[in-house]
C-alpha cells in the first residue's frame, strides 16, 4: 500500500520554501530500503501548504540501491510522493528505475507503471521499451503477452520497433487467436509497423469463421495485403 506523507489536495498557489538539506541514505545500516523511505519522510520538514520539499538526488541514491522485487515497491511508492508533493523528477530518472527492474530480474513489477505512464507524467526512452521487448521476446509467451497489455491502446508512448508484428508471430505461435487480432488492431502505422508480410496471414488465420464473420477486420487485412500484392484468398 502507497504511503503519502502529509500531502494537501487542491493546492495550486505553491509558495517554495529554501531547499532543506538532503538525507543521506545509508544502505549498510540493516533496514530496508522501505524502512528508510518511511523515516526520511518523517524527518522532512513539510511547507504551509503541506507540500515536502523532496532532493531529486535521494531518489537516485534509492534507485542506486535496488535489490530486489520489494524495493521497486518501494521506488514507486516513493515516486508517487515526490509527484504528489510536486517534485518532478527528471525522465531520465525514472529510465534510471526501469533499467534497474531489468538489472535485478523484476520488470514485470514496472508493467502497471507502464500501462499508466501519461498519467504519472513519465514518458519512457525508447530505449527503454526496446528493452524491455528484447527481454520479454526471451520469456515465456504469457510474459511477452503481459508487457504487450501494458502497451495496448497507449498511443502516447513511443513503442519499440517491430512490437506489434513481434506479438502477432509470437502469440500466432501460441494458438492465441485472440492476443494475435488484438495487437493487429492495436497498430497505428500499418506501412511502418508491419513489416513481415507473413503477419497479415497470421491474422486471417486466427479470425473465427464458424459462429461470425467480422467483414470489417477481414476488409482491412485483404486490402492491406492488395496494396503489398500479396494473395488474399482463403
Amino acid at each position: 500500500m502507497m504511503m503519502s506523507y502529509g500531502l494537501k489536495r487542491n493546492t495550486f498557489a505553491v509558495k517554495r520554501s529554501a531547499p532543506l538539506m538532503a538525507s543521506s541514505f545509508n544502505f549498510s545500516s540493516g533496514q530496508s530500503l522501505a524502512e528508510q523511505f518511511d523515516q526520511f519522510m518523517r524527518t522532512r520538514a513539510s511547507e504551509k501548504t503541506g507540500n515536502i520539499n523532496l532532493p531529486k538526488s535521494n531518489f537516485k541514491a534509492m534507485v542506486a540501491g535496488v535489490k530486489d522485487e520489494a524495493d521497486l515497491e518501494t521506488m514507486k511508492d516513493a515516486y508517487m510522493n515526490y509527484v504528489g508533493h510536486k517534485n518532478l523528477l527528471p525522465q531520465s530518472t525514472i529510465d534510471g528505475l526501469f533499467y534497474k527492474a531489468l538489472e535485478v530480474g523484476h520488470p514485470s513489477t514496472m508493467l502497471n507503471f507502464l500501462n499508466h505512464h501519461a498519467e504519472l507524467l513519465y514518458h519512457p526512452s525508447p530505449k527503454v521499451t526496446s528493452a524491455y521487448l528484447a527481454h520479454y521476446l526471451e520469456q515465456d509467451f504469457d510474459q511477452l503477452k503481459a508487457f504487450f497489455k501494458a502497451t495496448e491502446g497507449r498511443y502516447m508512448l513511443q513503442r519499440p520497433e517491430g512490437l506489434n508484428q513481434s506479438i502477432i508471430s509470437k502469440a500466432y505461435e501460441a494458438a492465441d487467436s485472440e492476443t494475435v487480432i488484438d495487437a493487429y488492431l492495436d497498430v497505428l502505422d500499418y506501412d511502418k509497423e508491419l513489416t513481415d508480410d507473413s503477419v497479415f496471414a497470421k491474422v486471417l488465420d486466427s479470425v473465427s469463421f464458424e459462429e461470425s464473420i467480422d467483414h470489417v477486420l477481414f476488409g482491412h487485412v485483404k486490402e492491406q495485403m492488395e496494396a503489398r500484392k500479396l494473395d488474399s484468398r482463403i
